[in-house]
């Protein structure tokens, strides 16, 4: 298993940049399924849906920034497969939520002004990318990063909470 950290051509993924000025705009993880296919678990403006890494990776001109691989067994593999369907597939995306963490960015970026510990826009049983972090924060020997669940992280955050180990440790 891996969890991802990309951007792309699309227009999205250029706001995103423009507003918060970092390498990455997107967060998703992959595995390998039983037929030994590569599949995605993302969150994006369609909302919640697995797809076949090889067409998602074509998806838009999609550059993997950062990646790191995360050990997982089978039973762990399909726990979090549970999991997802559980809390994330077909669910619709938080539009209003990931354009208040935009705004507070560009806030922080241009002001100064800290970001507020809670998204005041997000949207209930609505998702955006880096909130799926939730699936592995506390398994794998992944830290449990609050700010994720509260809708404030951008997906580069997340990327630098996990290796300045700024995150909450198990």
């Amino acid at each position: 298993m891996r969890l991802l950290w990309s951007k792309s051509n699309n227009p999205i993924d250029w706001l995103i940049g423009l507003m918060t000025g970092q390498d990455c705009a997107h967060f998703s993880f992959s595995f390998e399924d039983i037929h030994g296919q590569e599949m995605v678990f993302e969150t994006n403006l369609l909302g919640g849906h697995p797809a076949f890494y090889s067409t998602w990776i074509s998806a838009s001109g999609r550059q993997i920034i950062h990646s790191q691989v995360v050990p997982a067994t089978p039973d762990e593999v399909a726990a979090l497969w549970l999991s997802w369907v559980q809390n994330y597939d077909g669910k619709g995306y938080d539009f209003l939520g990931a354009f208040y963490t935009g705004l507070m960015v560009l806030r922080l970026r241009v002001f100064g002004i800290p970001k507020p510990l809670r998204n005041a826009w997000s949207q209930r049983n609505k998702f955006y990318c880096d909130e799926i972090y939730q699936l592995v924060s506390g398994r794998f020997g992944f830290p449990s990063i609050t700010s994720v669940s509260n809708g404030m992280d951008t997906p580069h955050d997340v990327w630098g909470k996990l290796q300045s180990g700024e995150a909450s440790p198990l």
